[in-house]
C-alpha cells in the first residue's frame, strides 16, 4: 500500500508532464518532504504545513534576529469576509500550480495599478474570467480599500451589505452631502446605460463596436464599462470608455475609470464672478459660461 506521500509524488508526475516541468516537480517535493533542517541530517520537516514561501519568510527573519538586526513587521492586512462564491473553480485550469499562484499573487498586491495589470494579464491568458474569480479580484479591491484606513468594517446580513468608513475617513467628509450624493445616484439612468450598451453588443455582427463611449457622467459610463466587461469585452484593448464629473471612487474600480472633471471650487468662483457682475449691471446681456475641463487618466483608455 501507498503512503500518502506517494500518492502525492505520483499525482505530481501525472500532473506536470510538459516540457521544462522538471523545476515545478522538485518544487512539489520540496512542499511534500519538508525543507529539512539546516544544520542536521533530517530531510522532513514542517513545511509542507506552512507552505514554501511562509516557511522562507520565517526563516529570514529567524536569521535576521540572530544577527541582531532589526526585523520588519510586516502591516496586517484587512481581509473582507462577505458570503460570495470567489474561489478558482477546477475548470479554470488543470494545473493546479497554476491556481495556487493566482492565490498568491492576488494577495501580495497592495495597489489598484498592479491589481489592474494582474487583471489584464490574467484576462489575457484565459480569456473571461469566471464570475467565481471576477469575485476574487472585486474583494481585493474592497480589501485595498479597507487598508487605505477608508473603511472599517464591511458586513452583510441577509443579503444586505453594510460598510462602516474608519473615523479617520469620516472625521474629513461632510456626512450630509455624502448621503444626499449617494441618494441622487439615479438608478433608471444607470439601467439605460446597461440596456443601450447590451444593444450594441447585440448588433455587433452587424455594426462595428465603436473604439470610445464617452458619457455625461461617471455612473453612465461605469454601467456601460461594467456590461462590457461582463460581455467578455476587454477594456481598454478591445473599447475605451470616459465619463464626466471626477467622482473619486471611480478611481478605485478596476480598471479605474478616465474622466474629465471640473473642480467645484472653480466652478463656484466663475459662478460668484457672473452673480457679482449681475448685480452690478443688472440690464447687461446673459453672458454663456465656458470652462475647460482637467482630464484624470485611469485605466479605461
Amino acid at each position: 500500500q501507498l503512503t500518502e506521500s506517494s500518492l502525492k509524488r505520483l499525482d505530481a508526475i501525472k500532473e506536470f508532464t510538459s516540457l521544462g516541468s522538471g523545476y515545478k516537480i522538485a518544487m512539489r517535493d520540496l512542499t511534500i518532504r519538508g525543507a529539512g533542517d539546516l544544520l542536521g541530517e533530517k530531510q522532513s520537516g514542517f513545511i509542507d504545513n506552512v507552505g514554501l514561501d511562509l516557511y522562507l519568510a520565517m526563516l529570514n527573519k529567524a536569521i535576521q534576529r540572530a544577527k541582531g538586526e532589526e526585523v520588519e513587521e510586516e502591516e496586517v492586512k484587512t481581509n473582507v469576509n462577505i458570503p460570495i462564491s470567489s474561489f478558482i473553480p477546477e475548470t479554470f485550469s488543470d494545473n493546479d500550480y497554476d491556481k495556487l499562484s493566482l492565490y498568491h499573487e492576488l494577495y501580495d498586491i497592495d495597489n489598484k495599478k498592479d491589481l489592474f495589470d494582474y487583471y489584464l494579464k490574467i484576462t489575457d491568458e484565459y480569456g473571461k474570467l469566471p464570475k467565481e474569480v471576477e469575485a476574487l479580484f472585486d474583494k481585493k479591491k474592497l480589501e485595498l480599500l479597507c487598508n487605505l484606513n477608508l473603511i472599517d468594517k464591511v458586513s452583510n446580513f441577509k443579503g444586505r451589505f453594510t460598510i462602516v468608513l474608519s473615523q479617520e475617513y469620516s472625521d474629513h467628509i461632510d456626512g450630509v452631502k455624502l448621503f444626499e450624493f449617494v441618494n441622487s445616484l439615479s438608478r433608471d439612468t444607470m439601467a439605460k446605460a446597461k440596456n443601450a450598451m447590451q444593444l450594441l453588443i447585440a448588433e455587433k455582427n452587424k455594426t462595428p463596436l465603436p473604439d470610445v463611449i464617452l458619457a455625461n457622467n461617471d455612473y453612465i459610463a461605469l454601467a456601460a464599462m461594467t456590461e462590457a466587461m461582463n460581455s467578455g469585452i476587454r477594456v481598454p484593448e478591445e473599447m475605451r470608455f470616459v465619463g464626466f464629473d471626477g467622482v473619486p471612487v471611480t478611481s478605485y474600480l478596476c480598471p479605474s475609470l478616465t474622466t474629465f472633471c471640473i473642480p467645484p471650487e472653480k466652478i463656484a468662483e466663475k459662478l460668484i464672478g457672473l452673480l457679482m457682475n449681475r448685480m452690478q449691471h443688472p440690464d447687461a446681456p446673459y453672458q454663456h459660461l465656458s470652462m475647460q475641463p482637467e482630464l484624470i487618466r485611469g485605466g479605461s483608455i
